[in-house]
């Protein structure tokens, strides 16, 4: 795996079973795919991972989405190439120098996920 990064962050969610978690770090390069173990989540979880832009800290582009409750899973994201018609080779992976936000929402209080995002 030369030159793979990753980034291990533990969510845990509230009384109102919301949270949200930061890299320590900015993300600079490319992500290759995102795992979520599901961990003691119990009810419909959605998990959200965005790019929050380092100059400005405004929380922007979505990279990826999952209700963590179906299961752990792991999942490549990728982004539609604007101009590329079906067929075509047409997605692309994200690139990123930004600080990566996971946000739960919907979900019980006190579970916790953890969620590794793998780059390079």
């Amino acid at each position: 795996m030369n030159g793979v990064k990753v980034v291990s962050l533990t969510v845990t969610t509230n009384g109102s079973g919301v949270a949200s978690v930061e890299t320590p770090d900015t993300i600079s390069g490319e992500i290759l795919k995102i795992v979520y173990d599901k961990g003691t989540v119990n009810a419909g979880t959605t998990v959200v991972t965005k790019c929050k832009q380092v100059l400005t800290g405004s929380v922007s582009e979505q990279i990826d989405s999952y209700d963590i409750n179906g299961g752990s899973a792991i999942r490549y994201p990728v982004v539609a190439l604007l101009g590329a018609a079906a067929g075509d080779n047409k997605w692309g992976r994200f690139f990123v120098h930004d600080i990566l936000t996971v946000s739960v929402s919907g979900g019980a209080l006190s579970k916790t996920c953890t969620v590794q995002i793998y780059y390079r």
